[in-house]
């Protein structure tokens, strides 16, 4: 491999779940329109003969290499094809799965992220789904801005996750129009049902994960407030230097990773 995965391997798996349904030549021929063969010398100890196939294919496909993991998504495309076929819900529950690797899926063929692409990319994919016109029009405002106005990438990554919470929150029926940040993480956390029922340590369980996400959006507050102090370096002596690209990544990172375990949350909370 060469890098990080294109496609991760909770995707991967999942697409090959799918296939099980499918005949071995099914699954042959649609790989082989790819230029792909299966490594037949590769024992994956997989239960069933379409699996092992299916993992024989992967054994042979770098997933790190664009031009490879293109062609896999040529495949995953009329994997989808055919589970819409078989009902809506299957076909999105893969599509999720491609969003989550960033994965554009709203055009006529299914496009990788490009390469050094930000944190925002799944999260994109989320609010395409939600039609959630503002949370694309802040994505895009905090893309423009990341390097040459890190204190309007800073700033709008705040309003990124006060938007989430409030899509969030809304949905739920729950009240929100007044609240700070601080307080719309923390509701939409209470909102959220953060560990599944009947596991050991459910309640101290729920609060390390409480802690973590109000430690995120303190993360995302606080550069918010240092715009306030350092704004972009008007009106200081000439030593002075406002925030930079590194600290308006921070807030994005922060952001983006609250933002999308929040929209999971709630997206697994309503199945």
């Amino acid at each position: 491999m060469t890098g990080a995965d294109l496609i991760s391997k909770r995707t991967r798996n999942t697409f090959r779940e799918e296939m099980v349904g499918w005949t071995l030549a099914e699954i042959t021929t649609e790989f082989d329109n790819e230029g792909f063969t299966p490594d037949h010398d590769h024992d994956p100890s997989m239960s069933g003969q379409r699996r092992s196939l299916v993992e024989q294919l992967y054994h042979r496909i770098d997933f790190a290499d664009p031009r490879q993991a293109a062609r896999v998504l040529e495949v995953y495309q009329t994997v989808v094809a055919r589970a819409r076929n078989d009902g809506p819900g299957r076909a999105e529950d893969l599509l999720a799965h491609l969003h989550r690797d960033g994965i554009d899926t709203t055009g006529s063929s299914f496009k990788l992220p490009a390469r050094g692409h930000s944190p925002l990319q799944p999260l994109a994919a989320v609010a395409t789904v939600l039609t959630a016109d503002q949370l694309h029009t802040q994505i895009e405002r905090i893309h423009a801005s990341i390097d040459s106005d890190p204190a309007l990438a800073i700033g709008t990554a705040k309003e990124l996750v006060e938007t989430t919470c409030k899509t969030i929150l809304a949905d739920l029926g729950e009240e929100h129009a007044t609240l700070d940040l601080g307080d719309l993480v923390k509701a939409a956390s209470k909102a959220l049902k953060l560990v599944p029922d009947g596991v050991p340590n459910e309640a101290k369980g729920a609060d390390a994960v409480k802690k973590t996400l109000r430690s995120l959006g303190a993360t995302v507050a606080g550069l918010g407030e240092m715009r306030n102090f350092y704004g972009s370096g008007h009106g200081q002596d000439g030593r002075a230097r406002g925030l930079t690209p590194r600290h308006a990544r921070l807030a994005v990172g922060a952001a983006s990773t609250l933002a999308m375990f929040l929209f999971e949350t709630h997206d697994a909370r309503r199945l």
